[in-house]
C-alpha cells in the first residue's frame, strides 16, 4: 500500500533545482589554531584583495576550513583549479606571499 506523501515533501518535490555556481578555482584557507595564530586571517585577506585586483571574484571560490593538517607550517591553503583537479598546496604562507 503507498502512503501519500506528506504535505511538506510534497512542498520539496515541487521546488525546482537549485542552481550552483561554477568556479574556475577554489581555495581553502587554514583557519585552525595554529594557523590562526600564525596571520591565516590576514592571509586570507590578502588573497581575497589579490582576487578582487584581478577582477576574478566571479572565478574563484574562497572559503575557510578548520583544518588542512600540517599544523607547524601553517598558515596553509590548497587551491583547486580545472588544470590541477588534485590542488597545489601552499604551506607557509604570509599575506605578502598571497598565491
Amino acid at each position: 500500500m503507498c502512503r501519500k506523501p506528506s504535505p511538506r515533501k510534497r512542498n520539496l518535490l515541487k521546488r525546482s533545482p537549485q542552481r550552483i555556481r561554477h568556479y574556475e578555482s577554489h581555495v581553502l584557507i587554514c583557519t585552525g589554531s595554529d594557523c590562526k595564530k600564525r596571520g591565516a586571517k590576514e592571509t586570507r585577506k590578502a588573497i581575497k584583495s589579490e582576487i578582487r585586483l584581478e577582477s576574478i571574484l566571479g572565478e574563484v571560490r574562497l572559503d575557510t576550513v578548520d583544518c588542512l593538517g600540517f599544523c607547524k607550517y601553517g598558515p596553509n591553503a590548497i587551491i583547486y583549479d580545472g588544470t590541477d583537479p588534485k590542488g597545489t598546496w601552499h604551506l607557509g604562507l604570509d599575506e605578502s606571499e598571497a598565491p
